[in-house]
C-alpha cells in the first residue's frame, strides 16, 4: 500500500469513527475536539470512560474494515482527573494506563505543562554534544565553523517543539546553563577564567536559549492569530478548559506565560494582540522589542 493511499484510508477512517457522534472534549460552542491525527498517531479524546470505550470500538471496527487492526500492545491510555479505573478494550485486550507517551516527539505526561520534555530535550542535546566531541576538541576546525556546528546540529534538539512549551525560571536557567557550558568547552574557557555569559554571547553570536524561545513563541503566536477566525489553531489558543482547578497557588502554564509577557506591552486581549499581528513586518519588529524589554528586566 503506497504512504499516500495508507493516509487516505486512515482519513477516511477516522472520519467514519467521529461522524455523528460528539464525544470529545468541548470545543467551543458549537464543535467538539473529538481526536488528534498526524499520518497514523492517532489521540481520542473524550471526557468519560464510556465515550472512550465506545469511540475505541468504532475505530477497530472501521479500521477493520479497509485492512487495518490496532495494535493493543502500542496503544496507551492517559487518565486526568478521573477516578474510574476501568481498562479500556481492544477486542479482549486491555490497553496499558501511561502517566506519560509521547507524541510526535513530544513527552506529554499527567501533570501537564513540559518539564519532563525539557528533561528528555537536554538529555538528547547532551547526547548530539558529546557525539560531536572529537570535533570540538581539534585544533584543526576553527572555531566559527565550530559554532556553526553546534547551532545546526545541538541546539535545534534542544528547541525542538519549544513555541508550544511553557517554561519556569528554573528551567530556562537550566536551558541557558547547558548552552553557555557547550560554548565554555567550544572555545575553551575553563574555569579559572572568569568570563560572562553576556561576554560569551557578544563572542560568538549566539542568543539565550530562553531569549530565542521567546522570539520563536511570539513570532508562532503571530503566525497562529494570522489564520482564519474559525481556524483549529485558533480555537486552540483562545480555549477554556472545563471543570474547577485545584485550591491553592495556580500552576505555570503556556497561557499564563503569554498573557504575562502580552501585558507588558499592555494588550489587554487577544483581539489587540491579533491586530497587531496582521502587518508581518511591524510584528517582527514589536517581537524584537518585547525581547529586548524581557532581557533588560531581567
Amino acid at each position: 500500500m503506497s504512504g499516500f493511499l495508507f493516509l487516505l484510508t486512515v482519513d477516511w477512517t477516522m472520519r467514519r469513527t467521529t461522524e455523528r457522534h460528539r464525544n470529545g472534549i468541548r470545543w467551543n460552542f458549537t464543535s467538539t475536539l473529538e481526536d488528534l491525527d498526524f499520518a497514523d498517531d492517532i489521540v481520542l479524546v473524550s471526557s468519560k470512560y464510556e465515550h472512550i470505550q465506545n469511540k475505541t470500538n468504532r475505530l477497530v471496527d472501521n479500521a477493520g474494515r479497509v485492512g487495518l487492526k490496532l495494535n493493543a500492545q502500542k496503544c496507551k491510555v492517559m487518565r486526568m482527573n478521573t477516578r474510574r479505573e476501568d481498562k479500556v478494550m481492544i477486542g479482549r485486550e486491555e490497553v496499558e494506563d501511561v502517566e506519560e507517551f509521547v507524541y510526535l516527539g513530544a513527552t506529554e505526561t499527567i501533570e501537564g505543562g513540559g518539564t519532563e520534555d525539557i528533561k528528555k530535550r537536554l538529555s538528547k542535546a547532551q547526547g548530539a554534544f558529546f557525539n560531536l566531541r572529537k570535533i570540538w576538541n581539534t585544533r584543526s576546525i576553527g572555531r566559527n565553523t565550530k559554532i556553526k556546528m553546534f547551532k545546526t546540529l545541538v541546539r535545534p534538539v534542544l528547541l525542538y517543539g519549544c513555541e508550544a512549551r511553557k517554561l519556569t525560571a528554573a528551567e530556562e536557567k537550566k536551558l541557558d546553563r547547558f548552552q553557555f557550558t557547550c560554548l565554555r568547552r567550544i572555545l575553551r574557557i575553563w574555569w579559572p577564567q572568569r568570563i560572562r555569559n553576556d561576554t560569551i554571547s557578544q563572542v560568538t553570536g549566539v542568543r539565550k536559549i530562553s531569549d530565542e524561545i521567546r522570539r520563536r513563541r511570539w513570532n508562532w503566536i503571530g503566525d497562529v492569530l494570522r489564520k482564519e477566525r474559525n481556524d483549529d489553531c485558533m480555537a486552540a489558543m483562545e480555549w477554556q478548559p472545563e471543570g474547577k482547578r485545584k485550591v491553592g497557588r495556580p500552576k505555570t502554564t503556556w497561557r499564563r506565560t503569554v498573557e504575562k509577557e502580552s501585558r507588558q506591552k499592555r494588550w489587554s486581549s487577544w483581539a489587540e494582540v491579533g491586530g497587531a499581528a496582521q502587518d508581518r513586518a511591524s510584528w517582527r519588529e514589536t517581537v524584537t522589542a518585547l525581547c529586548a524589554s524581557w532581557r533588560k528586566e531581567k
